[in-house]
């Protein structure tokens, strides 16, 4: 399912293949010093490992490209138990845009019935943490095990988005 706001796409992974030029976009992306910093992609990133990528979803995860102005801008996936990840190209940082794809994903996991949404985010990736908070993310503490990625280890903290609450029915209502 195609996820669009006034600006921005979500286009459904199966599709992605479709944008020009994604494939180098993946690559410079998942080689981008921040992507290598705070998320678990391989480094040096090949096509090899962007082919892996395009290729295929994993089972029990939704996954979406970011794309503005017709070119692959990032993607976000919904993983099993409401866990969102994402990442942001380069080029597209400083845009709103993954702030704008969490509330789009959201809303969509919302309206299929999940009633918690979290990420799992490195504590010191501000930026990753503006956009949860941005986006109506509560924070909701640190998780048990740190992260050891490429000599550095990260706390991870949690941010929490609930469904909101159905309203209790007014007891002072008289029924006809």
């Amino acid at each position: 399912m195609v996820l669009r706001d006034e600006e921005l796409t979500l286009l459904p992974w199966r599709d992605v293949e479709s944008l020009p030029g994604v494939r180098a976009d993946v690559v410079a992306t998942s080689n981008d010093p921040e992507m290598v910093r705070w998320t678990t992609v391989p480094h040096p990133y090949t096509v090899e490992h962007a082919d892996d990528f395009l290729a295929a979803v994993p089972d029990g995860v939704e996954r979406w490209a970011y794309v503005l102005d017709d070119r692959y801008a990032g993607s976000i996936e919904l993983r099993p138990g409401g866990v969102l990840g994402y990442s942001t190209a380069p080029w597209a940082r400083g845009k709103g845009l993954t702030t704008r794809a969490l509330r789009l994903v959201a809303a969509h996991a919302l309206a299929q019935g999940l009633r918690r949404l979290e990420l799992h985010i490195a504590e010191g990736n501000a930026a990753s943490r503006r956009a949860a908070e941005k986006t109506g993310f509560t924070y909701d503490g640190l998780l048990p095990d740190p992260v050891r990625l490429r000599g550095h280890e990260d706390t991870l903290v949690r941010y929490v988005l609930r469904a909101p609450e159905e309203p209790e029915p007014n007891s002072t209502s008289i029924a006809p």
